[in-house]
């Protein structure tokens, strides 16, 4: 039985971006968390689908989607996701592919 599908995940950046919020109109650390989803075989061997950066008030708990080039280098540069979500299916192609090439050496 294969299992595969498709799940999302939020992952907190632990950065914060100050600027004034346009609904409370305070000038607050926002904090920034990235949201991807990703199709996944087996729950180990995933590929990210989506991603997208929220920053929330922590004033008013306003939520507001942030297009990657507005944000600060750090968090732009910065990888959040789980590394088996990000890099799984390439993983997993690059472990059939040496299994082909041993055993067409043999």
């Amino acid at each position: 039985m294969i299992i595969l599908g498709t799940r999302g995940n939020a992952v907190d950046t632990l950065k914060t971006a100050w600027h004034v919020c346009p609904s409370c109109q305070m000038n607050v650390p926002f904090n920034v968390q990235l949201i991807y989803r990703y199709f996944h075989l087996y729950f180990i061997f995933g590929v990210i689908t989506s991603h997208q950066y929220v920053e929330t008030c922590p004033n008013c708990l306003r939520r507001q989607i942030v297009p990657k080039e507005a944000l600060p280098l750090e968090i732009r540069q910065g990888r959040y996701a789980n590394i088996t979500h990000q890099f799984g299916m390439a993983a997993l192609a690059v472990f059939i592919i040496v299994m082909i090439l041993i055993n067409a050496i043999k």
